[in-house]
C-alpha cells in the first residue's frame, strides 16, 4: 500500500463553505497516459485542468468605524482587534499616549459596540488610569510595557477564556526583549502569565494567536527576520504559557517588499479555512498596501492574487499605511463579512521625523458580501476538478456570478474520479446570474451520492465561482 506524506482527502463539514481562495482546492492535471494499439502509441489526456481560470481576492468596499479616540488620546496604532462576543462588538486596540513616544509605551485600550460600526469608550478603572493614559486602559498594569497585542477567546479554558500575547519590552524585572501573555475571565481584567511565552524574542508589529480545537494546539504567528527581510514565524503548542521558538512560515521573495505583520485569522463560518492578512511594506514608496493568503491548514500558503487595498481606497490618496488589524466579523446580521483595517495619513519611515505626537489613526471596515471574499475566474470557457472531498450527504449550494452569456455546469465524480451515472455535465441544470445559494440539479437529482469521497468538475465561461456548501 502507497503511504503518503501529505493529505490527499479534504473533509468538509455540513453548512461550512468552501470558499475558492486557493488553487489548492483543484486537483492538479495528470498529463498524458500512452496505451499501445496495435505498432502505435494512443494518447489519452487525463484531468487536464484549463489554465485559464484566475484565482483571486475581489475588492471590498470600506466604512469608517466611528470611535471616539482623537488626538488628545495619542496614536492610534494598527494593531487591534475585534469580535463578535455573545451578540456584542468588543475592540481592543492599541494606542500611544502623548506623553510618551516609544512603541513599547503603548496601551491595549477597550471598546464596544452593537453594530461594529458605532463605538462607545467605557471609563474603566483600567490599570495605572492617570491623566497621561486614557480612562479605557485594560493593559498592561504598572511596571510592564508592551506592544502589538492581540487578544482572542479560548475554548478550552471556561476560567479565564480570554487571552492576549505580543511583544514585552525590556524592563528591571525583564531584561530581555520577549514575547508575554495575560489571561482575563471577561476581556477586561487581565492577569499577566508570569515569565515570558517565548524568551529572548523579539516580535514586534502583530502578534496573533489562536486555540484550536481540532489539533488541541495553540498556534501562534509572530514577527521573523529572514536574512534581513521582515517576514511571518510561526509556532504551536499544547501550553499557552510556554511556546516553542517560532520557524519560518511566509517570506517575500521581492526585493523591495517586506510581509510586514500576519493578521492571523479563520474563516467566521467556516473554522477549516485559514486567513493570513499581511500588511505589504513597500520600502521604495515607503508604504502599506493589503494582501491575502489562504491555507487549508495553516501551514501551506497561497497568496490570492494582488493586493486587495491600498492607502487610496480609503482616502484617495497614495500616501498612507493601511493595516489589517485582527479578525473576521459577520457584520449586518451575517450578510457582510468584514475585516478591521487601520488607516495611518503619515508615512512609514516619516514618523520618526515628527517631533512631537504622532498623526491620529482611524479604524475602517473592508466589508464584502458574506462567502465572497475571494472566488476563481474565468472569461472564455474553462474547465477544472476538485480535489477529492469527504462530503457529508445533503445538496450541493453555489454562489456564483456570471455575465449575460456566461454560465456553470457541475459535475459529480466518484472516488475514482469517474462521472456518476446521473451526475453528469450533459444532466447538469444551467447556472446562471447572481446566486448566493443556487442548490445544483442533474434533472431530478439535487443531493449528492452516499460515497466516502467525491469531486467535482466544474465548466465555466464568463463567471465567477466563490464558493460551494453541502447544505
Amino acid at each position: 500500500m502507497t503511504c503518503y506524506s501529505g493529505p490527499r482527502t479534504l473533509k468538509i463539514a455540513k453548512r461550512q463553505p468552501v470558499l475558492f481562495a486557493t488553487p489548492i482546492l483543484l486537483r492538479p492535471t495528470s498529463g498524458p497516459a500512452y496505451t499501445r494499439v496495435g505498432g502505435d502509441f494512443a494518447v489519452r489526456y487525463v484531468n487536464v485542468n484549463s489554465g485559464n481560470p484566475a484565482f483571486s481576492m475581489q475588492k471590498p468596499s470600506v466604512i469608517p468605524m466611528r470611535i471616539g479616540h482623537t488626538q488628545e488620546m495619542g496614536w492610534a496604532d494598527h494593531f487591534f482587534t475585534v469580535l463578535l462576543d455573545n451578540g456584542l462588538y468588543r475592540m481592543w486596540y492599541e494606542v500611544i499616549p502623548p506623553a510618551y513616544g516609544h512603541d513599547l509605551d503603548s496601551c491595549l485600550c477597550y471598546a464596544e459596540s452593537k453594530d461594529g460600526v458605532e463605538w462607545k469608550l467605557p471609563r474603566l478603572r483600567g490599570p495605572a488610569s492617570s491623566k497621561n493614559r486614557p480612562k479605557n486602559v485594560v493593559y498592561p498594569p504598572p511596571g510592564r510595557r508592551s506592544h502589538g497585542l492581540t487578544v482572542f477567546k479560548d475554548p478550552s479554558d471556561p476560567r479565564n477564556p480570554y487571552k492576549l500575547i505580543g511583544f514585552g519590552g525590556r524592563t528591571p524585572e525583564n531584561p530581555d526583549e520577549q514575547v508575554e501573555g495575560a489571561q482575563s475571565p471577561d476581556g477586561i481584567h487581565w492577569h499577566p502569565i508570569p515569565g515570558a511565552l517565548v524568551p529572548r524574542y523579539m516580535s514586534d508589529t502583530q502578534t496573533v494567536a489562536r486555540y484550536d480545537p481540532a489539533r488541541r494546539k495553540y498556534i501562534g504567528f509572530f514577527r521573523y527576520i529572514y536574512y534581513d527581510r521582515r517576514a511571518i514565524g510561526v509556532s504551536e503548542t499544547d501550553d499557552f504559557t510556554s511556546w516553542p521558538r517560532p520557524q519560518p512560515c511566509l517570506v517575500s521573495d521581492s526585493l523591495q517588499e517586506d510581509i510586514y505583520t500576519n493578521g492571523y485569522t479563520v474563516y467566521p463560518r467556516n473554522p477549516d479555512l485559514h486567513f493570513l492578512f499581511p500588511a505589504i511594506y513597500r520600502k521604495n514608496a515607503d508604504n502599506f498596501q493589503c494582501a491575502a493568503y489562504a491555507s487549508l491548514d495553516a501551514r501551506a500558503w497561497h497568496r490570492c492574487g494582488e493586493p486587495f487595498l491600498a492607502p487610496e481606497d480609503i482616502t484617495g490618496s497614495p500616501t498612507g499605511l493601511v493595516c489589517p488589524g485582527c479578525g473576521l466579523t459577520p457584520l449586518e446580521g451575517g450578510a457582510r463579512i468584514g475585516l478591521p483595517i487601520g488607516h495611518t495619513s503619515c508615512l512609514h519611515n516619516a514618523v520618526k521625523t515628527i517631533a512631537k505626537r504622532r498623526p491620529a489613526g482611524s479604524y475602517h471596515w473592508a466589508l464584502w458580501d458574506r462567502d465572497r471574499l475571494a472566488g476563481v475566474s474565468c472569461e472564455s470557457p474553462a474547465e477544472f476538478m476538485t480535489i477529492s472531498l469527504e462530503a457529508p450527504a445533503g445538496r450541493l449550494a453555489l454562489n456564483f456570478r456570471t455575465g449575460m452569456t456566461g454560465e456553470i455546469r457541475v459535475e459529480v465524480l466518484d472516488s475514482a474520479y469517474k462521472p456518476v451515472p446521473g451526475m453528469t455535465l450533459d444532466k447538469c441544470c444551467l447556472l446562471n446570474g447572481d446566486h448566493a445559494n443556487k442548490i445544483v440539479r442533474w434533472g431530478g437529482k439535487d443531493r449528492l451520492p452516499a460515497s466516502p469521497t467525491v469531486a467535482l468538475r466544474f465548466t465555466m465561461r464568463n463567471a465567477t465561482l466563490f464558493a460551494f456548501t453541502v447544505v
